[in-house]
């Protein structure tokens, strides 16, 4: 990590850098969302369109060397 708690990130800032370390198969980020202190889980507040528009459209825009089409 190179940020700490309370830090203001922008666009495109580095906030930290994932490895290969650990009994994990690959390199991986994990990502969470704590609201006081207490995990939550923000897919819970994305629908279907929000997913659309803000997930998949940008996935399908940038497909993953070696996928199928």
């Amino acid at each position: 990590m190179t940020v700490t708690a309370g830090t203001t990130l922008h666009r495109g800032d580095v906030l930290g850098k994932t490895g290969d370390t650990g009994l994990a198969g690959g390199d991986h980020l994990h990502f969470s969302v704590m609201i006081h202190g207490v995990h939550v889980d923000p897919v819970e507040w994305w629908d279907a369109h929000w997913i659309h528009d803000h997930v998949e459209t940008r996935l399908a825009a940038f497909p993953r060397a070696g996928a199928a089409h």
